[in-house]
């Protein structure tokens, strides 16, 4: 057995593992769908993702770990809940072809309410606390809950008694935790519709949606292109054919 190898610290074994995973997951993505955990965010930003455009800020290696320590934390959870014999299904796989909709869920298990689906969130300390410290309406902010809801409304396809839905808060610091439970409603649901709607026309026309300006677009990875559409006015066609990772056609 080689007793060296060729790095230098063990933080740069698991920054080459990250880049090793993170091309052999490009190889398998199907990026022509609408995210669920993108609904209620920035649509231009889902629009540049589904034309696979080449990000031109790269995503920092802490937000990297965080993501691998989230499942980490999501992992031990399900197998919990498994070997207390609760778990219906856990990572399951939710698509709608006609509204390019997908979406995997954390985990449904069986409650002595019946059927509840859960939505695991890690967060650091300081945005849990904060969060916590909020008045009830604005705990949850609106994306959390339309993305919940996109779940329970494809889901109760295949399970029609599934009436509740939570969202298992977990402070990474501390390991406290909160659960928030959620009966949703047909306007709601017209949300989520119209939400996966609008984007399909968007596609459909070939047009970029409007830019929702917020906190997160200094953390989105196409924030020059982004910048560079409005300022020169491209079109998509233009857009693809300078930033895609292929010059292909856009799917239907």
């Amino acid at each position: 057995m080689k007793l060296k190898s060729s790095y230098k610290s063990f933080d740069e074994i698991l920054r080459a593992h990250i880049d090793k995973n993170t091309k052999e997951r490009e190889k398998f993505t199907d990026n022509q769908w609408w995210w669920a955990s993108d609904l209620g965010l920035c649509q231009r930003k889902q629009f540049f993702r589904r034309l696979e455009l080449k990000a031109t800020e790269s995503k920092e290696y802490g937000i990297q770990f965080l993501g691998r320590d989230g499942t980490a934390l999501h992992e031990w959870r399900q197998k919990a809940a498994k070997e207390m014999d609760c778990v219906v299904e856990s990572e399951y796989n939710l698509k709608d072809k006609k509204l390019r909709y997908k979406g995997r869920f954390d985990i449904l298990v069986k409650l002595k309410s019946g059927l509840s689906l859960i939505d695991i969130k890690s967060q650091r300390s300081e945005a849990f606390w904060r969060r916590k410290k909020l008045p009830l309406k604005n705990k949850i902010q609106r994306f959390q809950k339309l993305q919940l809801a996109s779940y329970v409304y494809f889901a109760k396809r295949k399970w029609p008694e599934l009436e509740e839905a939570r969202l298992y808060f977990v402070d990474r610091g501390s390991g406290v935790r909160e659960e928030y439970i959620f009966h949703f409603n047909k306007k709601i649901f017209d949300a989520v519709l119209t939400e996966l709607k609008e984007l399909n026309d968007h596609w459909t026309k070939e047009k970029f949606p409007d830019i929702n300006k917020d906190w997160l677009c200094r953390y989105c990875p196409y924030r020059s292109i982004c910048k560079e559409v409005d300022k020169e006015k491209l079109t998509v066609k233009q857009t693809t054919k300078k930033y895609a990772y292929k010059n292909k056609s856009m799917e239907k």
